[in-house]
C-alpha cells in the first residue's frame, strides 16, 4: 500500500488530473493523498524509528534545508506548511523504495509519466488534447510555443525543462545494453521527448537537452576520451543551437526582452546575495523586491513606459543564493553534492545496478543543467529525485555493511572433526565447520570486523570496501567548493549572457 500511495503522489504531480478533469479541480486531492502516504508508511513500517529518517547524508542535509529555510522565512508559517509536505513526501519515498525490486519499478513508473507528458504535448497538435493545449500553445502570447493546460507546464520552457529527463532515463532504461531488437522498436518512441522539446522552441531547453544528452553518454567511458568529446561539446554546442528554427534573429545578441530580463534577474540576485549574505531576502520573496518588468508602448507619437510585472529569478541558482543567502545556497548544493558523491562513487555487482545508478546520475545532472534555466528550486521533482538517490544509497549501504563477517571474510578451512572422529593430521578436512552465528560481534561497522574472535580472512578472501556514509571535513570543502564553483559561474553569465 504504501508503495501504491508513491505512485500516486508522482502521478498527481506530473499528469495533475486533477487540473484538467472538471470533478476533480475543487477537490483538495495532493492533501488526501499526502495523508494517505504517510497512514500507509506508518501501518507498513510498524517498528519505524526517528533514527531510521536519518540513515544517510542526504537525509541530514534535507533536513537542515528545510530547517534553514523555514527559520529564515519572512512568513514562516506558509514556509513551514509547503516544505512540510515535501519533506514528508521525501521521507515516505525513502521509506518505500527499501529493496531494488521497489526501486527499478519505481523508476518505471517515473519515466513513464514524463513520457506521457511528451506524448501528450506532440499529440495536442494533432487533435489529441485532452488538457486544451492548443490553444494556450497557439495564443497571442506564446505564438506556436508548445505548452500544456496545466499550472505547471503551461509555459513552454517549463514544459521543456520538466520533459528533459526523460531522454536519457528512457534510454538507460530501455536501450542500454538491450537485445538489437528491443532497441530497434523502442527506440523510436524516444523521438516524443525530443519533439516535445523541439516544438517548445526553447533555448534554454534546447541547450540543456544537448548537454544532458552529451555528457550522459560520456558515462563509463576513459577519461582522455570525456575530456575531449565535453570540450568537443562546448566548442560546436553553441553554434548548433542558434541554427534551430526560431533562435536565429537580428536582434541575437543578447538585446532581446527576454534575454534582458534574464540577465536583470541573475545580476539582482548576485546583488542580494552580496548585501545579504548571511539571510537572503526570505522564502519566495525574490518577486516582492526584483526589478519591474519594462513594456514600452507607441501611444500615437508617445512613447509610453508601462510596469509589467517584477522579474522572475529565471533559475534555480538565483533563486536560492537570493532568498536563502550563501548558506541557504551551500545547504541546496550539499544535497547534490550527497547524490552525486553516491552514484559517481558506487561501485555496481551487476548490469542492473549500473542501469538505476546511471539513470539517477542522468536525472540528477538534468536537473543541475536545467536550474540554470529555469527556477525549479522548491518543486516537488527537485524531493523525488534526491529521494530515488538516497533510497539508492539506502540499499548500497546496507547489503555492503550488515553482512556478517564470516560471510564477507570467510574462514580458512581448518581440519578439524567429521563423523565424531578426530581427522588425521595428513587427511584434509572435506566438511569446513559451521560459521558463526551472526551477532552483534561479527558485523561489519566499516573497514573490518569488530569482532576480537572472527577468523583472519585467506588470502582470497573478498574484501569490504569502505562506504560513505557520514559528512567529513572533506566533504565540507568539496562543498565549499562547488558553492564558489556555482556564485563564480553565475557572476560569468550575470556579464556574458
Amino acid at each position: 500500500m504504501d508503495f501504491a500511495t508513491v505512485i500516486g503522489f508522482i502521478f498527481l504531480y506530473f499528469i495533475r488530473p486533477q487540473e484538467w478533469i472538471g470533478f476533480l479541480e475543487s477537490k483538495p486531492v495532493v492533501f488526501y493523498w499526502m495523508l494517505l502516504a504517510i497512514a500507509a508508511m506508518l501501518v507498513h513500517h510498524r517498528g519505524l524509528r526517528f533514527r531510521d529518517l536519518l540513515k544517510t547524508p542526504h537525509d541530514w542535509m534535507i533536513i537542515l534545508f528545510f530547517i534553514w529555510v523555514v527559520s529564515t522565512a519572512v512568513n514562516t508559517m506558509t514556509a513551514f506548511r509547503d516544505l512540510r509536505n515535501l519533506t514528508l513526501f521525501y521521507i515516505v519515498i525513502v521509506q518505500a523504495l527499501y529493496n531494488r525490486k521497489r526501486l527499478i519499478k519505481f523508476l518505471h513508473w517515473w519515466t513513464l509519466l514524463l513520457f506521457t507528458l511528451t506524448f501528450l504535448g506532440v499529440a495536442s497538435e494533432f487533435g489529441f488534447d485532452p488538457t486544451h493545449a492548443y490553444d494556450i500553445t497557439h495564443s497571442l502570447s506564446m505564438k506556436g510555443r508548445l505548452c500544456l493546460g496545466m499550472s505547471l507546464y503551461n509555459n513552454p520552457n517549463s514544459l521543456a525543462h520538466s520533459v528533459l529527463p526523460c531522454i536519457m532515463m528512457f534510454y538507460f532504461l530501455y536501450l542500454w545494453r538491450r537485445p538489437p531488437f528491443v532497441k530497434e522498436v523502442l527506440g523510436l518512441l524516444m523521438t516524443f521527448p525530443f519533439w516535445c522539446i523541439y516544438l517548445t522552441q526553447s533555448r534554454g531547453g534546447y541547450m540543456a537537452a544537448s548537454l544532458t544528452v552529451g555528457i550522459s553518454m560520456l558515462f563509463g567511458r576513459h577519461w582522455i576520451l570525456q575530456v575531449l568529446i565535453f570540450g568537443l561539446l562546448l566548442g560546436i554546442g553553441p553554434p548548433v543551437i542558434k541554427s534551430f528554427r526560431g533562435l536565429q534573429r537580428a536582434d541575437d545578441k543578447g538585446l532581446e526582452t527576454g534575454v534582458q530580463g534574464r540577465k536583470m534577474a541573475f545580476r539582482f540576485g548576485l546583488h542580494t546575495l552580496r548585501e545579504k549574505p548571511f539571510k537572503g531576502l526570505g522564502y519566495r520573496q525574490f518577486r516582492n523586491y526584483s526589478p519591474w518588468k519594462i513594456e514600452v508602448r507607441h501611444v500615437g507619437k508617445k512613447i509610453v513606459k508601462i510596469r509589467m510585472s517584477r522579474i522572475a529569478p529565471h533559475s534555480a541558482y538565483v533563486a536560492i543564493g537570493a532568498e536563502q543567502g550563501r548558506l541557504g545556497l551551500f545547504l541546496w548544493l550539499g544535497i547534490f553534492y550527497c547524490s552525486l558523491r553516491t552514484l559517481l562513487l558506487s561501485k555496481c555487482a551487476d548490469e542492473n545496478d549500473e542501469r538505476i545508478r546511471r539513470l539517477l546520475l542522468s536525472a540528477t545532472l538534468a536537473y543541475l543543467i536545467s536550474s540554470w534555466f529555469t527556477d525549479f528550486e522548491y518543486q516537488a521533482a527537485f524531493f523525488i529525485l534526491h529521494g530515488a538517490v538516497a533510497a539508492f544509497h539506502r540499499i548500497v549501504r546496507i547489503e555492503r555493511t550488515s553482512e556478517p563477517a564470516w560471510f564477507l571474510n570467510p574462514p580458512a578451512v581448518v581440519p578439524g572433526a567429521m563423523a565424531g572422529r578426530p581427522t588425521p593430521p595428513s587427511e584434509p578436512s572435506r566438511t569446513p565447520a559451521p560459521p558463526p552465528a551472526p551477532g552483534p560481534d561479527t558485523l561489519m561497522t566499516g573497514w573490518k570486523p569488530v569482532s576480537p574472535c572472527a577468523p583472519a580472512p585467506g588470502p582470497g578472501a573478498p574484501r569490504l570496501l569502505k562506504v560513505w556514509n557520514r559528512i567529513g571535513w572533506l566533504d565540507i570543502v568539496l562543498m565549499l567548493a562547488f558553492t564558489g564553483l556555482v556564485i563564480r559561474l553565475w557572476q560569468y553569465l550575470s556579464i556574458n549572457m
